[in-house]
């Protein structure tokens, strides 16, 4: 696995790309999230997938599964601020 977040604070949105590589036996890994702000709540959209999530930013940094069930595979999640306190 390689995933890594593009996060942009001004904008309040950002960016995760996750990698599966060929012989990785993990379906799932766990990414912890940085410098969002936890009380604030944000969506989060899976690209490949069409589907929509909303998290607390305290939920993000303490870690979500991302999950790919093929290998070789990638995963493209657009995050956004949707409610911030």
């Amino acid at each position: 696995w390689l995933a890594y977040q593009l996060n942009r604070p001004e904008q309040k949105d950002g960016i995760i790309l996750a990698f599966r590589r060929e012989k990785n036996t993990y379906e799932s890994i766990q990414a912890k999230l940085k410098g969002l702000k936890a009380d604030s709540k944000y969506e989060l959209y899976y690209e490949d997938y069409g589907v929509c999530s909303v998290y607390s930013g305290k939920e993000l940094m303490d870690g979500i599964d991302i999950k790919i069930p093929t290998k070789p595979g990638s995963l493209l999640i657009s995050y956004k601020i949707i409610e911030n306190r």
